[in-house]
């Protein structure tokens, strides 16, 4: 248990690290490019300089760690039968989801898709597969590697099991997500919910299938099935 409080505190360590490094580099660039003045209006657009970022990090970190064992990091093809259910499961829960936070408090229009299709392909590339990417590599490649690894807690639900790493990277995804609730205006309850969906499930998907591509499909979906009814909302809007 000792093994597993100390990964703990590393993992930790290593994610205000690799975070403090990527928003020092947007500063540098904000400050000589006048690039804040963007992310101002569209704070979505950070994920240019934050995300490439966190994504290089971070892949450095599991590397060093893994120590040549990169497979059992994550860093490996899943299933075709794995990556079917993994795309089936995460598609239903991420509308289930979605609709049911956005019924309850609607997204900002500063974090939804721009109405300009250059903008909304800029949306797409930074958030939906960017953002999906790094983050996963970080929370899951990263800390819930380092505590399973350090120490497997598992409990088995049934369908899935739920591995410590699981719960702490999960939690620590939602706390992160819901840091900007009172700026942007949203219900701090719904957004830590779901938050906390999605980074459950990706952990669950990375332990079920061993591959690190399963948590960043889970993530791109969450973050696509955003996308789209970000777009539906505004196409609505426009028509009315």
């Amino acid at each position: 248990m000792i093994d597993w409080i100390i990964a703990l505190f590393v993992g930790l360590g290593v994610f205000l690290a690799v975070y403090a490094g990527a928003f020092s580099v947007s500063m540098i660039v904000s400050k000589g490019t006048g690039f804040g003045r963007n992310v101002k209006d569209r704070p979505w657009l950070s994920n240019l300089i934050v995300g490439p970022v966190v994504l290089t990090e971070s892949l450095l970190v599991i590397v060093f760690l893994a120590q040549g064992q990169l497979t059992s990091w994550g860093l490996q093809y899943p299933s075709f039968e794995g990556i079917l259910a993994v795309g089936f499961s995460g598609s239903v829960l991420a509308v289930l989801t979605l609709l049911t936070s956005e019924s309850i408090s609607p997204t900002p229009s500063e974090m939804k898709p721009p109405s300009d299709s250059r903008g909304r392909f800029g949306f797409f590339v930074l958030i939906v597969i960017l953002a999906s990417i790094s983050e996963e590599l970080i929370f899951r490649g990263v800390i819930q590697n380092l505590l399973d690894q350090a120490l497997l807690l598992a409990l088995d639900l049934g369908f899935f099991s739920l591995t410590g790493g699981t719960v702490v990277s999960g939690l620590l995804f939602a706390v992160v997500h819901a840091a900007p609730a009172k700026r942007m205006g949203v219900s701090l309850g719904v957004l830590v919910g779901s938050a906390l969906v999605l980074g459950l499930s990706a952990g669950i998907a990375l332990y079920e299938t061993g591959s690190l591509l399963a948590p960043i499909l889970i993530h791109g979906l969450f973050n696509f099935f955003g996308f789209a009814i970000g777009i539906r909302e505004d196409n609505e809007e426009n028509a009315s």
